[in-house]
């Protein structure tokens, strides 16, 4: 899902991206390329399938360390994520009046922190 929204972000649609990245002054901090867009949506997508192979619904013919180490490195990307740069993102951002800031506060860095937990959960398993 998230992948494929990427996916559309790169293909040129706007749904949601006016929230999608941190603002100054109302202006966008940054506007990433076409190729980090769908670079982020491969990331995405390779994250789904490392923990497709954890769960063991597929990727048997794989070395199964792949996917114990690749949860574990999940878990703590996630985990950076939900805590932030202390400036645009995460819990512990300096910024806090703009539509970014506002949905990052609510749903993105909430959502990322319970990724992170659940993905140390399956790496415990």
């Amino acid at each position: 899902m998230f992948s494929g929204l990427h996916i559309y972000w790169a293909a040129g649609g706007r749904w949601g991206s006016d929230a999608a990245l941190p603002e100054i002054n109302g202006k966008r901090a940054f506007t990433p390329p076409l190729m980090a867009t769908l670079f982020v949506a491969i990331a995405l997508l390779a994250a789904a399938l490392v923990v497709l192979g954890r769960l063991g619904t597929w990727g048997h013919f794989l070395p199964q360390w792949i996917f114990f180490w690749g949860v574990w490195t999940l878990a703590i990307i996630f985990m950076l994520r939900a805590v932030g740069d202390f400036r645009f993102l995460g819990f512990f951002k300096r910024i806090h009046n703009t539509k970014f800031a506002y949905w990052d506060t609510v749903l993105f860095s909430p959502l990322c922190f319970l990724m992170a937990v659940a993905l140390f959960f399956l790496a415990h398993s």
